[in-house]
């Protein structure tokens, strides 16, 4: 056998092993991808099991920040904050994990780590004026919650 159709044979193999997972939950599996939160807990599912499979570093990322947003739509923004901590751990700089964790903050009313999150993400990518505005209404949301505990006080 020459070299050629041994590296062949090769690619072709880990070619069909690498589909084994998506074979055995069935073609109408869904796929973990961020932009597929339609239902939730399906994606949350999907990108277990494909952490499971231990792809490289960037997959890994990928697929964390995918179901922390699936836990984000189900308000569970504990645990999407662990996926996205766990993304982080392996990719600190890595602008999607940073955007979905300071949201997720935000969304938690956690508005002073939010505003952290989003100074580090202006820090990486200053271009993004999505991302002052985002601070910017985290730093009001800050002051009318603090507003409101000095007028509770009274």
């Amino acid at each position: 056998m020459s070299k050629l159709t041994y590296a062949c044979l090769l690619a072709l193999t880990i070619a069909h092993l690498s589909a084994l997972p998506a074979l055995a939950q069935g073609a109408n599996a869904p796929s973990c991808e961020a932009g597929n939160v339609s239902d939730p807990d399906a994606l949350i599912a999907a990108c277990t099991a494909q952490l499971e499979l231990k792809g490289d570093v960037a997959r890994q990322v990928e697929v964390l920040v995918a179901r922390a947003a699936a836990y984000s739509k189900k308000h569970q923004h504990d645990r999407a904050v662990a996926d996205l901590g766990r993304a982080l751990a392996l990719d600190g700089d890595n602008l999607a994990a940073l955007k979905a964790q300071a949201h997720s903050y935000y969304d938690d009313s956690q508005y002073d780590r939010a505003i952290q999150d989003f100074n580090r993400v202006i820090a990486i990518a200053p271009d993004d004026s999505n991302i002052f505005d985002a601070r910017g209404n985290a730093f009001l949301e800050r002051r009318d919650s603090h507003l409101e505990l000095m007028e509770a006080g009274r």
